[in-house]
């Protein structure tokens, strides 16, 4: 507790002390992504409540990687205003803006999508128990290049952390666990095979925004 209210740094971001806001889902974003004036007042609101950093809810990196219809969207570049304007609005308040990026993959209704989620592997979501589209490895990589696009778009509209979802059983998850990757090939079997496609994600962004800019990644400590 005595550390709390201390200065810490990550990866050279000076954060003035220990308290940050995770990313939480309001769903106060419209339907297609747009960002509401309400939205932006609440992240205004959680800024001014001194934390040094507040993240930006989990942004959906790909249209087939929503949760809901009205989840946040980093999955093309019309997106950068209405989340720059949430960006502004923390930093305005003295905090640091971060944001998340996700993809729902096999956990996700085809009602809301409008086609079969995408998995690892041929194994349904054990809660939304719909029919499942296996990624090929083309699909992977195109994968790849979309959350390393959405860390573009999200350094653009002024996000100092970029955090990547990798828990909760949603698709960055579901290549981690032998629960949900049956996988042959080099994307799954082995630690080195499940954990693949996290790895690749993060060099792909190392790549494309450089070694110093600050990453996070959220995974589940038990499944």
């Amino acid at each position: 507790m005595k550390h709390l209210f201390t200065p810490y740094c990550i990866k050279g971001l000076g954060l003035p002390n220990r308290i940050v806001m995770p990313a939480i889902a309001s769903f106060l974003t419209k339907e297609g992504g747009e960002i509401p004036d309400l939205a932006v007042e609440h992240y205004r609101r959680r800024a001014a409540g001194g934390p040094a950093m507040v993240m930006m809810e989990a942004c959906a990196v790909s249209p087939e990687g929503i949760v809901s219809p009205k989840q946040s969207r980093i999955d093309d570049d019309r997106c950068i205003e209405g989340l720059a304007k949430i960006a502004r609005a923390i930093e305005q308040e003295g905090s640091i803006p971060a944001i998340q990026i996700h993809h729902g993959g096999r956990q996700i209704s085809p009602h809301v999508i409008g086609r079969k989620p995408l998995a690892p592997s041929p194994l349904p979501c054990p809660a939304i128990r719909a029919e499942v589209e296996p990624l090929t490895i083309d699909g992977i990589r195109q994968l790849v290049q979309q959350f390393a696009d959405a860390a573009v778009r999200a350094k653009a509209a002024g996000y100092r952390l970029i955090e990547i979802h990798g828990a909760h059983g949603y698709l960055v998850n579901q290549f981690l666990s032998r629960f949900s990757n049956i996988r042959k090939d080099a994307y799954g079997g082995d630690v080195a095979g499940r954990t693949r496609f996290a790895r690749t994600i993060v060099e792909e962004i190392r790549r494309r925004l450089g070694q110093a800019f600050p990453l996070s990644f959220k995974i589940s400590a038990q499944e």
